[in-house]
């Protein structure tokens, strides 16, 4: 009977250290949109940004929804979409969110995984064909942490974009939006 509450209890001790960083993850970042994010200022008055805003405070969407739009048309755009949320499953999260992105047509040629970066979690991201952005090639990253779920693109930048050059500036924008609670 000893022996089997000790294998009861190193199993559940097991179990607790190979999920403490999930739990010890959850709520420690909160968004903050960067007032300029390579060179842009934020555009705090772009129609999505407004949409996310409105629809928050309608209840049609997360109160904690984020959305920040920084360039022009001559600069190409940055977009973020986001919310802040507990996830206990960040990878699992960014694969459903692929998934819905492709059952709505808005898919990337194909999704890799990439290192999320210092603040954690998962992240994948993927090339936009140039035909599905109006002529101008553009880049896709979503990442998924225990404080929130987002996802980076960026279209028209006039930058090369290539795998690499996504998966940096997806992890330098997490530094500058993701901020200690």
């Amino acid at each position: 009977m000893a022996d089997r509450r000790a294998a009861v209890v190193l199993v559940l001790a097991g179990a607790g250290y190979a999920t403490a960083d999930r739990f010890a993850a959850l709520g420690a970042y909160r968004y903050v949109t960067p007032a300029e994010f390579s060179g842009m200022p934020a555009d705090t008055d772009n129609p999505l940004v407004r949409r996310v805003q409105s629809d928050a405070a309608a209840g049609l969407a997360s109160p904690k929804a984020f959305a920040a739009v920084y360039g022009t048309p001559s600069t190409g755009y940055v977009m973020v979409t986001g919310y802040q949320r507990h996830d206990f499953a960040p990878a699992w999260s960014v694969d459903e969110a692929i998934k819905k992105g492709a059952a709505s047509g808005q898919p990337a040629q194909e999704m890799h995984r990439a290192d999320p970066g210092p603040r954690g979690g998962a992240m994948k991201c993927g090339l936009q064909p140039a035909e599905q952005l109006g002529g101008f090639p553009g880049g896709l990253c979503l990442w998924a942490d225990g404080s929130m779920q987002a996802m980076f693109s960026e279209v028209g930048t006039g930058r090369a974009l290539d795998l690499d050059r996504i998966e940096a500036d997806a992890r330098a924008f997490r530094l500058l939006a993701e901020q200690p609670d």
